[in-house]
């Protein structure tokens, strides 16, 4: 049978778990058959965490739902109406992007917020972890920010928290970066000649340097082949 596309592209389905609302229906039952929760705003990209869920639209509007934010998808009070041209979520964090700078809503009982501008390059894409994240330029530079306590800003500064009204520097790497994927507290890069680089804790060994001890600083993986893509889970990487 065929479907035209037109009838139901941009719709959005949840089932599962509701009892804080990250399922959208406007109430905390738990639903076993997949409940229709959006099918006016066209859209074409989803991020859940933990409780909660944000999704982006054909307009780049963004809309959330779940634990600290609406029963229903509806865009929150804290960014209103403003456009995003990628986000990312974390279950302590999501992050908004913007060309030249990026929005942080820090999950807490406040839902404390802070706004950045990232001077003199374009922020495409990015990524974040319980208590830092990472941006990535148009460049393919990477910029972190957020707490360092577990080396997972890729910069030799212990206990470092790098957050409100700081000047970026970029992690030292010289590659062109295209993907940037960030666990708990560990990161992975993935770079255009399909190279990976890995720093942060290591608790697992979740970094693939053949130990348990933690990397401050970006380390290549000798893997021998071309690698397409990156996933980090909270204390795992995918390749």
């Amino acid at each position: 049978m065929e479907v035209d596309e037109k009838m139901v592209i941009g719709h959005v389905y949840a089932f599962g778990y509701g009892k804080h609302h990250q399922l959208g229906t406007g109430n905390t039952t738990n639903q076993s058959l997949p409940t229709q929760i959006l099918s006016y705003y066209n859209i074409h990209h989803i991020h859940s965490a933990s409780n909660y869920t944000l999704a982006l639209n054909d307009t780049n509007l963004v809309l959330l739902w779940g634990e600290h934010f609406n029963k229903v998808p509806l865009p929150s009070r804290l960014i209103g109406k403003k456009p995003y041209i990628a986000v990312a979520c974390g279950p302590t964090q999501l992050i908004l992007f913007e060309k030249y700078s990026y929005f942080v809503i820090e999950l807490n009982n406040e839902l404390s917020s802070f706004h950045q501008h990232v001077n003199n390059t374009q922020v495409v894409a990015g990524s974040c972890g319980v208590s830092h994240g990472l941006l990535l330029t148009i460049e393919g530079r990477v910029l972190p920010f957020g707490s360092n306590d577990k080396g997972q800003l890729g910069i030799d500064v212990k206990h470092i928290e790098l957050r409100r009204n700081y000047q970026l520097d970029c992690v030292p790497l010289k590659a062109t970066i295209i993907k940037v994927a960030c666990g708990s507290y560990h990161n992975v890069v993935l770079t255009d000649q399909g190279n990976v680089y890995v720093w942060g804790d290591n608790k697992f060994g979740q970094l693939g340097v053949g130990d348990q001890n933690s990397r401050v600083l970006p380390e290549k993986l000798d893997l021998g082949e071309f690698i397409d893509d990156v996933y980090c889970g909270e204390y795992h990487t995918i390749l």
